[in-house]
């Protein structure tokens, strides 16, 4: 099925085709003029239904009833590559780009329809090139402007992905809140790349940054523990991050759990309680606390957390994975067995807990940055 936003641009497209086509009626035959107009309701009406099989057909004959238009052209070029024709699309799109005297908002129409093309074909690089031409003829095209802002997240380009937030924030694309938090997750991930080049100043400078804009961006917290850490000397500096973090955004606590304990041993039972205090349901923690006590040998204090953490999430398989090592560490323990059974015998279904909001991309990890669609801190906990 076509996306939604691909259904829209082609319904919109084509209405203004329609007024044009309605103009011009006067100096054309008016058998030609209705083929026209019935097969471009087909069209619309295919398209409105999901039933995309015969759509190709049907551009095909409109091309036949008016082969003028180019806008037609470009419409069939997206529906080719929607449906997985990227080769075919690029050829229809670079026929297109090859006609003489193109407006500039037409031409950089046509440029971003190609530069998807060459998206999803994996030629990022042409990508990149088509898009920036696109949009240096046609910089208020809100759809352009946010696919190419899209292929900037895929290649990592985050000094021109700036630049575009700015732009799409001026002209109302962005509100206010999404435009911090999108610029936030920037400059986290420049501070990342800067880290990586080992310009920790640098790197430093832009996770501050993000939390500035935004102080619910935890992987900046993360990674300015880190990077305090690395230095040798911080170890203060580190904690005080993490336990920033814990207090901003405790549902991303677990994430910075294991730095933690490394750092302060002394005072991670005490974090533990605290958190839990918050969210009694905070499955994650309560595994991390069990995994402390069983370090310090003391099973009676760890499998009541681990039970605990199952009855919060009973579908995730590393809860049982957690309770069967310790049941394997502690055989003797049979009434752990008997109660593990007695939990169990309701409750045994598996899952990827983690699933993205925008694009539904499942992960049994969490992530920061989808994979799939790119999106910043778009992924859930789902529990069944």
């Amino acid at each position: 099925m076509l996306p939604i936003i691909l259904l829209f641009f082609v319904l919109i497209v084509l209405l203004l085709l329609f007024l044009l086509h309605g103009r011009a009626g006067d100096v054309k035959n008016g058998s030609e003029s209705a083929n026209f107009y019935v097969q471009a309701v087909k069209l619309i009406d295919s398209l409105q239904s999901g039933e995309t099989a015969g759509v190709e057909n049907i551009l095909a004959s409109i091309m036949e009833a008016d082969s003028e238009k180019k806008e037609i052209y470009v419409i069939f070029g997206n529906v080719l590559r929607e449906k997985g024709y990227i080769a075919e699309a690029i050829k229809v799109h670079k026929s297109v780009l090859h006609r003489p005297n193109l407006e500039n908002k037409f031409k950089g129409w046509a440029l971003s329809s190609l530069a998807e093309d060459f998206r999803l074909a994996g030629m990022l690089e042409r990508a990149v090139r088509t898009y920036r031409d696109a949009f240096n003829l046609n910089p208020g095209d809100s759809g352009l402007l946010r696919r190419y802002a899209h292929l900037c997240k895929q290649v990592g380009d985050y000094e021109k992905l700036l630049s575009l937030m700015d732009v799409m924030a001026k002209g109302k694309i962005l509100n206010e809140e999404k435009y911090r938090m999108e610029v936030a997750f920037i400059y986290n991930e420049l501070g990342e790349q800067a880290a990586k080049e080992g310009e920790f100043s640098k790197a430093e400078t832009n996770f501050r940054k993000a939390l500035k804009l935004n102080a619910k961006v935890y992987p900046a917290y993360l990674n300015l523990a880190k990077l305090s850490v690395e230095k040798g000397d911080k170890i203060g500096l580190a904690r005080k991050h993490l336990e920033e973090l814990f207090r901003q955004v405790p549902d991303k606590a677990f994430l910075g759990m294991n730095l933690y304990l490394r750092i302060s041993p002394g005072q991670f039972e005490e974090l533990c309680h605290s958190l839990l205090n918050r969210n009694a349901d905070d499955w994650r923690t309560r595994l991390h606390l069990s995994r402390y006590y069983i370090q310090q040998d003391r099973p009676d204090a760890a499998f009541p957390e681990l039970i605990k953490a199952m009855q919060s999430m009973p579908h995730v398989l590393l809860v049982h994975q957690e309770i069967w090592k310790f049941l394997m560490q502690y055989p003797k323990k049979q009434e752990y067995l008997k109660e593990y059974a007695i939990q169990t015998d309701k409750i045994m279904v598996f899952n990827a807990p983690f699933m993205c909001v925008d694009c539904r991309y499942k992960s049994s990890e969490f992530l920061w940055k989808c994979p799939s669609c790119f999106g910043w801190n778009t992924f859930v906990e789902s529990k069944i």
